[in-house]
């Protein structure tokens, strides 16, 4: 579980950090050690005030209450966090953090058109993003379909083209050098995958890269588990 427990400064002006789970603190690409003894002005000084006054109103009330932190490095949104503050009897504050990235991506997915139809009438999906600094956000759904929880360097790569079998690994190249000639166009096809569980899957690999001015801002990814659907279909 990602969380942190807080405590306020001598002077009541700020929060200061007594523990933070070392994958919360990964998000921001520093050590648990990094956040010990420090103000919530390491992270958030521009969202400084909206914090402290909602940890504060959280401390004194001993009410619950959730926040949302859209983070960005570079102008570019690199993750989303929803936060559930809670006072504990011995005066500290608990946040629990829970990624919801993946949430803010879905109706720019949408924009697919007629190649994201099928994600409205499947469960079956996972969505991942590419930003253009190279980070990547996996949602919860796409480690649903791999049989695996996130890792912290999933970050670092696209995790579904090292699932795909090897029998399938030439369909794949053409795959990606097709993204390099049209980039202008959603490529998308069919692979097996195995998963970590050492399951076989069939999914529709959906890629889009999308533009701003000319400027390439994101990929978006959308996978779609269709082994059941097509076993089915040779049932039938």
């Amino acid at each position: 579980m990602k969380i942190a427990i807080l405590i306020p400064n001598e002077d009541n002006t700020d929060f200061i950090y007594q523990y933070i789970n070392p994958k919360l603190a990964e998000y921001f690409n520093l050590s648990a050690e990094d956040f010990f003894g420090r103000s919530t002005n390491i992270l958030f000084g521009k969202l400084r005030n909206k914090i402290y006054r909602i940890f504060k109103e959280v401390y004194e009330t001993h009410q619950k209450d959730i926040m949302h932190i859209n983070y960005y490095q570079e102008n570019e949104l690199k993750f989303r966090l929803k936060l559930n503050i809670t006072f504990i009897e011995e005066g500290y504050l608990l946040v629990t953090a829970e990624d919801t990235s993946a949430e803010i991506h879905i109706k720019e997915l949408h924009s697919f058109s007629k190649s994201s139809t099928y994600i409205q009438k499947s469960k079956k999906y996972g969505i991942g993003t590419k930003f253009e600094n190279g980070f990547y956000i996996w949602s919860d759904g796409l480690y649903k379909i791999i049989d695996r929880k996130p890792l912290s360097y999933d970050k670092m790569h696209n995790i579904i083209y090292e699932l795909i079998i090897p029998e399938e690994r030439a369909k794949l190249e053409k795959f990606k050098q097709n993204l390099i000639d049209h980039p202008e166009k959603s490529c998308k096809d069919y692979f097996k995958i195995l998963t970590n569980s050492n399951k076989t899957k069939t999914i529709l690999l959906d890629i889009k890269k999308i533009f701003e001015n000319n400027h390439l801002k994101k990929t978006a990814i959308i996978v779609h588990d269709v082994t059941e659907e097509l076993e089915t279909e040779k049932k039938i």
